[in-house]
């Protein structure tokens, strides 16, 4: 399988906040694993940075992030700039419509889907862009 690029043909990780009291740090982690299997951009320990364990550092300096937040606290983007990585994207859940449910960790399929969908589009009109403008 081809690997999608977005943005740039370099490196691309991802990062995304798990949160700790809604659906939506939920949603931010499943969607962020798709956009791994589906070849965006590889996974990357977000805590790592965080602690900013120089293996971690190291490795994200090669390349640059996709961060994937559920709320407009935006932690993963923070952790990520904090840390001194080079962000290509920030997606924030909490702006495409979905429904926050506070104490609940319950995500469908469905709502998986929908949101994976809205943010692959994304990704894909930003790299549409970006190819347009190398052109």
């Amino acid at each position: 399988m081809e690997e999608n690029r977005s943005i740039e043909q370099g490196l691309i990780y991802l990062v995304a906040c798990s949160g700790a009291c809604s659906n939506f740090g939920q949603l931010s982690a499943r969607v962020m694993s798709r956009l791994g299997k589906e070849k965006y951009g590889k996974p990357f320990c977000l805590a790592g940075l965080g602690a900013h364990l120089p293996r971690f550092i190291e490795r994200g300096k090669q390349g640059s992030f996709i961060v994937i937040d559920g709320c407009p606290q935006q932690c993963a983007l923070k952790t990520v700039e904090h840390a001194g990585m080079k962000s290509v994207k920030s997606i924030v859940i909490a702006q495409l419509g979905v429904e926050k449910k506070t104490g609940s960790f319950e995500i469908s399929p469905e709502e998986v889907e929908r949101v994976f969908e809205q943010v692959r589009r994304l990704l894909n009109e930003e790299a549409d862009l970006h190819s347009l403008s190398e052109a």
